[in-house]
């Protein structure tokens, strides 16, 4: 009998969460952090202040600043000039990275491979962000909250890695063996656990008194027939997912549908010329991710 199946009678672990004991805290001043980060039109300066009142934030970046995938002509000490060389949209991924996932430990669920997460929360933000461009359903200022339900559409993995590293392991490496690579990590999570990391990113938002834009985006993107506010972030991020895993899994996008698109107006010719270009700028991506977690 296989795991799945010895646990197909238990409830959903989403039910063991109880506000202010299953789901940590997040860090002091990190909510007005998450303020200034989604809101569009700040400047660097401005969010400079921010930071600095991190110095493991701030710490991050200058060392991003000066590793081998910025390149820097010559060494950067300051945060102000690391911000100015890394440009808002890495420090806006940066900064949500590390003060969201702080409460998190999933080194006990050997299946979770830090790596493979964080490609994925750096390729679905970019290509959420990207998908918001080219959707007539996006206005402009939720281009920067696309980032950022992007940045966190999976943080829901990272709590059940940390809270049931055991079950969330099973789940994670049967979707590494799946040679075909159609089981998604959500469906996955559904079989062993009974409930997906969207779902689990949604409550967490919930928890933590994040907008409302974002808990209906996190909690929806799986879900293609989902109809309400905030449908078309949702979407948009949905759809975002699913080019990221097509790329990171290496299945053909072409066989894949893409529901979403439509929904959010996309012409097809324009979403593979997306498909292309994210997949060109894959390894640069990975790239990033190992300096990121190189700085820890």
């Amino acid at each position: 009998m296989s795991l799945s199946e010895q646990h197909a009678d238990l409830p959903s672990l989403l039910d063991t969460i109880e506000y202010g004991e299953q789901i940590p805290a997040l860090p002091a001043g990190v909510p007005e952090l998450l303020r200034a980060l989604t809101t569009p039109d700040i400047a660097i300066g401005d969010l400079n202040g921010h930071i600095s009142r991190f110095p493991s934030i701030s710490s991050r970046l200058i060392f991003l600043a000066n590793s081998a995938w910025s390149a820097p002509a010559v060494p950067i000490a300051s945060l102000e000039v690391a911000c100015s060389k890394l440009g808002l949209t890495l420090i806006r991924s940066v900064c949500l990275a590390m003060s969201i996932a702080a409460p998190f430990n999933p080194v006990r669920c050997s299946g979770f491979d830090s790596n493979r997460y964080w490609l994925s929360a750096l390729l679905v933000a970019n290509t959420s962000r990207q998908l918001g461009d080219l959707s007539p359903r996006i206005a402009n200022d939720d281009l920067s909250v696309l980032q950022t339900v992007g940045l966190l559409h999976n943080i829901g993995l990272l709590w059940l890695a940390d809270r049931f590293p055991i079950l969330t392991s099973a789940a994670l490496k049967d979707v590494e063996e799946d040679d075909n690579g159609v089981t998604s990590i959500n469906e996955s999570l559904q079989s062993y656990c009974r409930t997906g990391y969207a779902e689990v990113g949604g409550r967490l938002a919930e928890a933590w008194e994040l907008p409302s834009a974002l808990i209906l985006a996190l909690k929806h993107h799986n879900d293609p027939a989902y109809r309400g506010d905030a449908e078309h972030l949702a979407h948009t991020v949905g759809l975002a997912t699913k080019v990221a895993d097509a790329l990171m899994f290496e299945v053909d996008p072409e066989t894949l549908e893409f529901a979403q698109a439509e929904l959010l107006g996309i012409d097809p010719k324009d979403l593979a010329d997306l498909i292309r270009v994210q997949q060109g700028q894959l390894d640069n991506l990975r790239e990033l991710v190992t300096s990121y977690l190189a700085s820890s």
